[in-house]
């Protein structure tokens, strides 16, 4: 497992994020105090304002460990943190990670747990490296079961009078998803993540023509009248250079996507000493997860390397920005145009 830590995750409705202080009149109001919402959890409704406030100082002082997952539901729609979810258990042997969540009882009913649960659990399995994750419900509390059901989980099983909550002793039903459960492609062909071949270079010239300088309506047959001084700095003299690095997806010995990293002396994002990062897939190769991978990979092969931070930069309109966001790249400035991201390693 890799001690990510809490990370920002986007959903189509939510932004999963750390808490911060500014969070305090939020929970407080829209879930902690509500007995309904806390009848069938383990902690009882807050009492007051302070409380909340005591309570996630605590929570924000152990973001800096890489083994605490805690993220609060913040609703695009509003901008108003509307829930919790967090890891409230590990098992670095097994692998295995127990999650619970409490969402404000005004929004119940619109789908919005479910969609949380099923990006906490891709986050988990995909970038910290759980094999399992489980979540249990008191026996009188369908719908928290219905909630797990929604985002892939499985009903293993009842553990009779084994729980305790603000009800009293319970039976708790327990659910959970293994890494496996989560892959109906796995029957399809996997890219493999390697390095570049020396002899590739020419391919990769060709793949970033189609898949990056190409305008819209733009056939590739037409691509030589296209000149791109942008596209020589990263292929004509690729490998030749300090800091150079590049990974490839090989889908059946075809690439599909490539990820590479250079020290731009002259114009780097942050400094002389971070490598520039960058991306890119085939459109009908996107949103499958294999995007994640190669920067998973090049992000392990930075590190060690012994490079502590990668940046970048991207387009504000770029649907990568949450892919970037999701393996740990961070705004460190921006402009009208784009955001300038860093990844400590």
């Amino acid at each position: 497992m890799k001690k990510t830590g809490t990370q920002t995750i986007e959903t189509q409705r939510l932004i999963l994020r750390r808490f911060t202080m500014d969070d305090a009149d939020d929970m407080f109001n829209n879930w902690a105090s509500d007995p309904e919402v806390t009848t069938f959890l383990t902690w009882p409704p807050h009492p007051n304002a302070e409380f909340t406030k005591n309570l996630l100082k605590e929570w924000v002082s152990h973001y800096e460990d890489g083994g605490y997952y805690n993220w609060v539901m913040e609703y695009k729609k509003t901008g108003e943190a509307i829930g919790n979810i967090s890891v409230i258990k590990t098992n670095e042997e097994t692998r295995s990670a127990t999650v619970g969540y409490c969402m404000s009882r005004a929004l119940w009913g619109r789908g919005l747990m479910p969609e949380a649960l099923r990006a906490v659990i891709d986050y988990l399995f995909e970038v910290a490296g759980f094999d399992r994750v489980a979540a249990s419900h008191d026996i009188n509390n369908p719908k928290s079961g219905r909630v797990m059901d929604k985002a892939g989980m499985k009903q293993e099983g009842v553990l009779r009078r084994a729980g305790k909550n603000n009800v009293g002793i319970c039976d708790e039903v327990w659910h959970a998803i293994l890494r496996k459960d989560k892959a109906p492609c796995d029957q399809s062909p996997q890219p493999l993540i390697r390095p570049l071949k020396e002899c590739e270079t020419a391919i990769l010239k060709d793949f970033l023509y189609e898949a990056i300088f190409i305008p819209e309506g733009v056939t590739p047959p037409d691509r030589d009248i296209i000149e791109n001084p942008d596209l020589r700095v990263y292929t004509d003299d690729f490998g030749t250079r300090e800091g150079d690095n590049c990974l490839v997806a090989d889908l059946d010995g075809r690439v599909i996507g490539a990820v590479w990293t250079r020290i731009m002396n002259d114009y780097g994002h942050v400094d002389d000493e971070t490598p520039s990062f960058a991306i890119s897939l085939y459109k009908e190769c996107r949103g499958k997860g294999t995007g994640t991978k190669l920067m998973i990979k090049m992000l392990e092969l930075l590190k060690s390397q012994g490079y502590k931070r990668a940046s970048l930069a991207v387009q504000k309109a770029n649907y990568a920005v949450r892919m970037y966001k999701k393996v740990g790249f961070k705004t460190v400035d921006e402009n009208d145009e784009e955001y300038i991201m860093v990844c400590e390693l």
